[in-house]
């Protein structure tokens, strides 16, 4: 058995974040990764700003391309709306080299990383965890969890199930021809399927669409994926891969760190219930969760309660705020209809500046003067924003 001061599992967003700053910080720590870089994962690769802004400075960015617009269809052949901005909007990856280069800077800084290296089990003991893989066991005091919705961490750990996760299918497909359905803009069209929406993101050579859906309800999205691309014009010449996976958009309930584990990233649930984006609070909990192990000074009692208060501040108590336009935008679509008739840019306008940054859910709808002029737009058509 061999001793870190921390054992990250999972080899994503999350957990490379985690693995380099505690490796910048003087820990002795090992990432585990059960597939080896560079691995496939389910996820359209659009990079918001607020994503961009956490990575370490001289990170090599794998780009495939980027976006100076964002635009808002209400389903097909409905009315659209744009986002500008005098920088990109969405910078365009693919997950397996963006993942790959995040584990390389990990290791960079002097972490451990160890993909293909599946964890078989995780126990705890004297003070100590035990995390078990393919002919090893690693020990530590703590772990942070960055292994996903459907990872053995939590579960190990006696953490409440995740209440809430939704399903996505993303592909990458070769189209007609080239430029075929490919813009510099990253479309999302709202209602497609119903309680959820529908993405198109070009990339350099190739489109990464995909759908999801907010409800639990059963709906085919293989049927409603190619539906989709069929009614937007887009014809698949090729499809390189269709792969899907649970997103989940609630918090595990009663805390995402004890007895010196702290789950990070999608293991915590910690995607944007408005837009499904998870990278950005990945990247962010991971670095979170490190510091306050480093902090502690390696007590996993100390690093569990700064994480928890770091955590709430920093993306918890947002989450919660944003769950308000998430449930108008997907499950109350008269509201949702008439709000977007009488404000749809405004609307779109106030979504990007929290998406995009600097403002967060809890500073646009806890303010009052922001009410104020949409009301005033709703009831007048008064309101006029310029565009993001």
């Amino acid at each position: 058995m061999e001793r870190f001061d921390a054992i990250v599992v999972g080899g994503g967003p999350a957990g490379a974040a985690a693995a380099r700053v505690l490796a910048e910080g003087g820990a002795r720590v090992v990432l585990l990764e059960k597939q080896s870089y560079p691995r496939v994962k389910v996820c359209g690769g659009g990079l918001l700003p607020r994503a961009l802004a956490t990575l370490p400075t001289g990170f090599a960015l794998p780009v495939e391309r980027t976006c100076p617009s964002a635009t808002l269809d209400l389903g097909i052949g409905g009315r659209r709306f744009e986002v500008n901005r005098g920088s990109p909007v969405v910078t365009m990856t693919m997950r397996a080299a963006f993942d790959a280069a995040l584990a390389q800077a990990a290791a960079s800084a002097g972490a451990v990383v160890r993909d293909g290296q599946p964890v078989r089990g995780a126990t705890h003991d004297g003070g100590l965890w035990r995390v078990a893989v393919d002919h090893d066991t690693v020990v530590a005091p703590l772990v942070v969890g960055a292994d996903g919705a459907t990872g053995v961490v939590g579960r190990a750990a006696g953490f409440a199930p995740l209440p809430l996760t939704i399903p996505a299918l993303e592909a990458e497909v070769e189209v007609a021809a080239p430029g075929a359905g490919v813009a510099n803009s990253a479309r999302f069209v709202l209602g497609v399927p119903r309680d959820g929406y529908a993405w198109i993101f070009p990339k350099a050579t190739h489109l990464s669409v995909g759908v999801l859906t907010m409800s639990s309800r059963p709906v085919n999205l293989h049927a409603l994926l190619r539906e989709f691309l069929d009614h937007a014009g887009i014809r698949v010449t090729r499809w390189l891969s269709e792969r899907g996976a649970p997103i989940p958009i609630r918090v595990r309930p009663g805390g995402c760190a004890r007895d010196g584990v702290l789950l990070t990233g999608d293991a915590a649930g910690l995607v944007d219930p408005v837009t499904a984006e998870g990278i950005g609070n990945a990247l962010l909990s991971g670095a979170l969760a490190a510091r306050a192990a480093l902090e502690a000074a390696g007590d996993p009692e100390t690093a569990c309660a700064r994480y928890g208060t770091a955590l709430k501040t920093g993306i918890l108590d947002d989450l919660i705020i944003a769950r308000l336009p998430a449930n108008v935008l997907y499950f109350h679509p008269h509201l949702s209809a008439f709000l977007f008739a009488r404000a749809g840019q405004p609307v779109c306008n106030g979504v990007a500046r929290v998406a995009l940054g600097p403002r967060t859910w809890r500073q646009s709808l806890l303010n009052p003067a922001g009410w104020g002029r949409l009301a005033r737009r709703v009831v007048t058509g008064s309101y006029r924003s310029p565009r993001v």
